[in-house]
């Protein structure tokens, strides 16, 4: 006896919304480094923090700066030292630099010349090239400036340094000498590696919807866009959104994050494209993993019922390239976003954790929920290397603090990847998302 097609369409929606298949629901996230006891960590692991800068380059994962709250003291602590983390067993940190003092960074803001490395500071990013991390933005808090404990507005940094890897040290790029044009002092903006650039978007300030591109070879900066606004066709002003390259070498992918200055319910849940070529923003239609657009038996897709098969509107979540186009032979590149926080001002975590792959010539983002984190987090980083995606820091909710000692976190969480797969393209029926995957996006490596 058949199906009525209502009932096909249900059956549909309950496979859709599973966080996985049947051969791979045993996977979960695995802890590789436990939270410390103590918040400074210690020799072997990093000091509790979140809104740090993170990056990922020879199969490690760089962290730097970032704040916490020291409760024992009542004091901001601005963090200022560089760590890296190798991506393989045992996943062992190295400390590679120690940062600078808070007395020796307010003398060097006095003299108004850079010290030995960039000052304490959250909400700026990090992008590594070739053999280098580039640091750009951020805010102290005038912490480093005025050398006041608390945090003042006000001060926010438009400054970009350089890390060597290899000879462990930070140099300055002179805003006054290294280019005619620069971007306006940000934080909680977004930056992304693409090709032999860096590119930025947004931040915490007003108008900060612009798009910026840094060229590695000339170090020099320039305005692709100024922002474009959501009645025109763009995403607007978004800070605490999250980013990855869109993998075709010509542009990156934003999803999320909130509008600056709008009521707290306005957070974004959608997906846009920015081409580097074109100069332009285009939104991705989102669609969940296994749903075709027409559903079986000729039923139209509800828009709500999709809507539940989908991310929420959040800010503060993390995203990192799986794959991209050209890695794997007729593959969509794919990205895996994780946490963040689902309301404002009040944050409220989420655990999720998302796939998405994209295809630019069908205008589409396919979304499919992976193992739910431990816990809800947000502004924490995501690297993923071999397959396994890594999570480091971040900031816990009071729903979800539990008995852990700090809000903050130095906690180090993986998920291997090897059992997921990834929709292919297909061209011939653009209106239909692929519901059966026809092999696995990587093979497990023993």
């Amino acid at each position: 006896m058949q199906l009525h097609a209502a009932a096909r369409l249900g059956l549909l929606l309950l496979l859709a919304a599973s966080s996985c298949s049947p051969a791979c629901c045993k996977v979960t996230w695995e802890t590789v480094h436990p939270a410390t006891a103590e918040a400074t960590g210690g020799r072997n692991s990093p000091a509790i923090r979140y809104s740090h800068a993170a990056a990922t380059y020879d199969k490690q994962m760089f962290i730097s700066h970032g704040y916490y709250y020291d409760a024992a003291t009542g004091e901001p602590k601005w963090l200022s030292d560089t760590w890296a983390m190798a991506m393989q067993p045992p996943y062992k940190w190295h400390k590679l630099h120690d940062g600078i003092a808070h007395a020796d960074a307010v003398k060097a803001a006095q003299r108004k010349k850079p010290g030995k490395a960039p000052c304490g500071r959250y909400g700026a990013t990090s992008v590594a090239y070739a053999g280098k991390l580039y640091l750009f933005g951020g805010t102290d808090g005038g912490h480093s400036k005025h050398g006041k404990p608390g945090y003042e507005q006000g001060y926010d940094l438009d400054e970009l340094w350089s890390f060597d890897i290899k000879k462990r040290s930070w140099s300055p790029i002179l805003n006054a000498k290294a280019s005619p044009e620069w971007p306006a002092a940000r934080y909680l903006h977004v930056a992304v590696p693409v090709g032999a650039q860096m590119l930025v978007y947004g931040g915490n300030a007003a108008e900060l919807g612009d798009v910026w591109s840094f060229d590695f070879a000339s170090r020099k900066w320039m305005l692709l866009i100024k922002t474009v606004e959501a009645d025109v066709g763009g995403p607007g002003s978004l800070f605490a959104a999250s980013a990855v390259p869109a993998g075709d070498g010509d542009g990156f992918l934003v999803f999320g994050g909130r509008r600056f200055r709008a009521k707290p319910s306005e957070l974004s849940e959608h997906t846009w494209h920015f081409s580097v070529s074109r100069r332009q923003w285009q939104r991705l239609q989102s669609r969940p993993s296994g749903v075709p657009k027409v559903a079986v038996g000729g039923v139209p897709m509800d828009a709500q019922v999709t809507k539940r098969l989908l991310p929420v509107p959040r800010f503060y979540s993390a995203m990192a390239n799986i794959a991209h186009a050209n890695s794997i032979r007729d593959r969509l590149p794919m990205a895996i976003m994780a946490a963040g926080s689902i309301h404002t001002p009040t944050m409220e975590c989420t655990d999720e954790t998302w796939a998405v792959s994209w295809d630019l010539q069908q205008k589409v983002a396919t979304w499919k929920k992976l193992p739910a984190m431990p816990y809800g987090i947000y502004y924490h980083s995501i690297s993923v290397h071999g397959g396994v995606a890594f999570t480091f820091g971040g900031h816990l909710c009071s729903e979800s603090k539990g008995d852990k000692p700090f809000y903050y976190l130095n906690t180090v969480h993986r998920l291997e990847l090897q059992e997921f797969t990834l929709p292919v393209r297909d061209d011939k029926n653009p209106d239909r998302i692929h519901v059966d995957f026809d092999r696995e996006l990587f093979h497990r490596r023993r």
